[in-house]
């Protein structure tokens, strides 16, 4: 019963990042009206993204994004 529960408990957890995977549109969005030339998802993994913004690389999760330095 125990063990049933974690699982249920990890999956939802698991659910809740998969769906809170932000697209492209939510980055553009977080980047606003600012025009930039080079701009990209590197890496989409099931529940987070890198984005690339020229040469400045952005971590994206649950609808939040954490510039990488």
């Amino acid at each position: 019963m125990k063990r049933r529960t974690i699982l249920i408990l990890a999956g939802i957890v698991l659910l809740i990042f998969v769906l809170g995977n932000p697209g492209e549109d939510d980055f553009m969005g977080f980047l606003g009206e600012r025009e930039f030339v080079n701009t990209h998802r590197v890496h989409n993994y099931i529940v987070c993204s890198v984005y690339d913004v020229d040469g400045e690389k952005y971590f994206a999760i649950t609808g939040n994004f954490y510039p990488m330095k």
